[in-house]
């Protein structure tokens, strides 16, 4: 029974260390739009400036142009706030792992009490990105050296195109207890 409880303790800790990869991915994804985003609205704004006291030329509108998408863009999809959301997961995600950490000899209840804490979390997080969870599973089975499911293997314009969009899932056979 004691293997049988450290396998699920690495299930679970594996799963944490997943997640906290995804969540490190998705924070740092919408870190970088909330910035790039901020630098083309200083940068066209200005132009846009300029124009107001100069010459209005078609660059000086296409920069306003810019200004108003970009601005927009960023109000409907919050960059920032989905970057707060994804650090506060990472965040608890760690703190898992943290007590995951400490235990060398778990009980049936240490498994429970991770798997509920886990399932906690688990309802705060936005959809799941399959192509990024995948890649996420890859790198972190890669990183402790174990076997690598053939379904966590992406091309790499799929790990490219991983952050954008809810890609199609992948199809698991349904187990039933016999």
């Amino acid at each position: 029974m004691n293997e049988q409880l450290l396998d699920e303790q690495w299930n679970i800790d594996f799963s944490v260390a997943k997640s906290m990869r995804y969540h490190a991915y998705r924070r740092s994804f919408w870190e970088m739009l909330d910035n790039w985003t901020k630098c083309l609205v200083v940068f066209s704004g200005t132009a846009v400036l300029v124009s107001i006291v100069g010459e209005k030329t078609f660059l000086a509108q296409l920069f306003a142009f810019v200004v108003a998408f970009l601005s927009a863009i960023d109000v409907v999809l919050g960059f920032s706030s989905r970057a707060r959301t994804h650090d506060s997961l990472y965040k608890q995600f760690c703190r898992l792992q943290s007590e995951i950490s400490k235990v060398t000899q778990p009980t049936e209840a240490n498994i429970a009490a991770w798997r509920s804490s886990r399932l906690e979390i688990e309802l705060e997080e936005p959809t799941t990105l399959d192509w990024l969870e995948r890649r996420s599973a890859f790198e972190e089975a890669k990183s402790r050296g174990v076997e690598i499911r053939p379904g966590w293997v992406l091309k790499p314009w799929q790990i490219l195109l991983s952050q954008f969009a809810v890609w199609p899932q992948i199809k698991f056979p349904v187990v039933t207890k016999q």
